[in-house]
């Protein structure tokens, strides 16, 4: 019995001491809870958002990764424009093919050649050589850095969708037995689709090339009057005809009848006279507006690069600014829509050649 009696108070004194003894809060751990494997293999690594700063201005240490990696987080979603895809694989022009056609939408026309789908007819008295002429000047106005696609893509699919192309004739005469002959409901469509050009005003050896004009018509007047009508649009209140308008000296606009019998075709926009400082007098009284318009950027665009700047003596009294440099100081407007790149107008005057 005494025994116990000691061993209890024994007891006594130790705890006493213990509870003496003051333990400060620092001293205190809580357990950590222990993570099961499957826990550390789907825990997350901190996302950027859960990073915090210690003081507000200090970024937090970021801990080494340990050896087992985690799974990454989505990077988050920027606002910022991406990046653009890459560029298409280059394109490589080929030298344009005459085609013998069975499917003639007139007796006369045997010969074709497609630029970009633009048909390019040419009837059997027609010459080869001069057939090609023509379709590589198209071409070369069209595609004029030659990478085998057209510069202005949607001009160049306007022009097919209006089924609009060219009908290569020995001479009018020619012109007119083709015309009365075509099957209306070939593929080609109706032939007041097409621009007509002559044998003898085709790459003449001592006269100007009418491929350069002609070819260049049906570009701006199927092509670019109908894909963009408030800028090219060949009527009044467009860009172009404003600046038409003011190189013309005022708005004249079908002052009178040129032909009485067939009333269809519209009225002449020549005035009586034009007024003096206007470098922009065309003259043929057979001219609507729109063939005006039509007449001016032929002008404008082909002076531009180069092609009236021999020329002046024989143009004047239709056309002023046979340079550039005329065009440039004299028609500021007229320059800047036909060199701005967006339009993707030509910058280099064919010369009959296209990827030869």
């Amino acid at each position: 019995m005494n025994n116990s009696l000691l061993v209890l108070l024994l007891i006594l004194m130790l705890t006493t001491a213990g509870c003496s003894q003051s333990i400060s809060p620092s001293e205190i751990s809580t357990p950590s809870p222990q993570l099961s494997s499957e826990d550390i293999l789907h825990h997350e690594a901190p996302t950027p958002q859960t990073l915090v700063k210690n003081d507000g201005t200090t970024p937090s240490p970021i801990m080494e990764p340990s050896s087992k990696p985690s799974p990454q987080p989505s990077p988050p979603q920027s606002s910022s424009p991406q990046p653009l895809p890459s560029p298409p694989e280059p394109t490589f022009c080929t030298a344009l093919e005459i085609e013998y056609i069975s499917d003639s939408p007139s007796p006369s026309i045997d010969k074709k050649v497609d630029v970009f789908g633009i048909p390019v007819l040419a009837t059997k008295r027609f010459t080869e050589p001069k057939t090609k002429h023509v379709a590589n000047v198209l071409a070369k106005y069209i595609d004029n850095d030659e990478d085998g696609t057209p510069d202005n893509p949607t001009v160049a699919k306007v022009i097919v969708e209006k089924n609009v192309g060219m009908i290569l004739t020995v001479n009018d005469d020619e012109s007119e037995r083709v015309f009365d002959q075509w099957d209306l409901l070939s593929k080609y469509g109706h032939p007041w689709n097409y621009q007509e050009q002559f044998l003898d005003e085709t790459d003449p050896s001592r006269a100007f090339d009418a491929a350069l004009e002609e070819t260049l018509h049906v570009i701006t007047d199927a092509g670019y009057d109908n894909a963009y009508p408030n800028v090219f649009g060949e009527h009044s209140g467009s860009t172009l005809a404003n600046l038409m308008d003011n190189a013309r000296g005022g708005h004249f606009k079908e002052s009178l009848t040129y032909n009485e019998d067939l009333p269809w075709l519209g009225n002449s926009a020549v005035p009586s006279r034009y007024p003096a400082g206007a470098w922009y007098t065309y003259d043929d009284e057979t001219c609507t507006y729109e063939c005006m318009i039509t007449e001016y950027i032929y002008w404008g665009l082909t002076s531009i690069l180069g092609a009236q700047e021999n020329r002046s003596d024989e143009i004047e009294h239709e056309w002023k600014l046979h340079t550039k440099e005329l065009v440039q100081e004299r028609d500021p407007g007229l320059y800047n829509l036909l060199t701005d790149p967006q339009w993707g107008l030509p910058t280099e005057l064919p010369d009959g050649s296209y990827c030869e």
